[in-house]
């Protein structure tokens, strides 16, 4: 088919490969013209967006059931695609002997609810996600005061809004505490998104 410029002026009769090296170069492609699946094998994974959110709030709660801090940090996923790496690290207090207390994340999307996202152990048909979240602090001989960590690769599949926020219980009604320190220990909440 021989090249020809239509009345819209557009230039048909190139087969693929019929153009020379280096005449479509970056500057030439839209924004956000490449998509992740035109994306050679193995090119996934790279981190899009990065947020971050140092704070210092403390709870004292009480309560067996969890009960959410003011620790919360909040990503806009761009693709929904995406997955968003969450990390968090701050203090945990059980105040007193005998104490165990609980830590856990809740995810709200858009104007939803929070939901809790720890994953479900498989030795209990009795929802451990709910009853144990990510981690557990057990004073068991003594009052502990203690630096704890999650990380956790969450699917959101959302381009909305998300807030990832912390929530702990106590085990008996007691006081636990995060961060333990009103205004010098600090909780850090990080959000990676990571294309996939």
């Amino acid at each position: 088919m021989p090249i020809a410029i239509n009345g819209s002026g557009i230039l048909t009769g190139i087969s693929v490969g019929g153009l020379p090296d280096g005449i479509v170069d970056a500057d030439m492609l839209a924004a956000n013209a490449v998509t992740a699946g035109k994306l050679a094998s193995g090119v996934g994974g790279k981190i899009l967006q990065v947020v971050s959110a140092n704070q210092n709030t403390r709870l004292a709660a009480t309560s067996t059931t969890f009960q959410a801090t003011a620790n919360s940090v909040t990503i806009t996923p761009s693709l929904s695609s995406s997955k968003i790496l969450f990390h968090m690290t701050g203090d945990f207090n059980t105040d007193a002997n005998g104490r165990v207390g609980f830590i856990t994340v809740y995810r709200k999307i858009g104007t939803g609810s929070f939901v809790n996202i720890a994953p479900q152990g498989s030795n209990d048909s009795n929802s451990i996600d709910q009853n144990y979240g990510f981690l557990f602090i057990n004073g068991q001989s003594s009052r502990i005061q203690v630096p704890c960590s999650i990380s956790y690769l969450d699917s959101p599949n959302t381009t909305d809004a998300t807030e990832y926020k912390i929530y702990i219980r106590s085990n008996d009604g007691g006081t636990v505490e995060f961060p333990t320190t009103n205004g010098y220990q600090s909780a850090v909440l990080t959000c990676y998104e990571v294309a996939v």
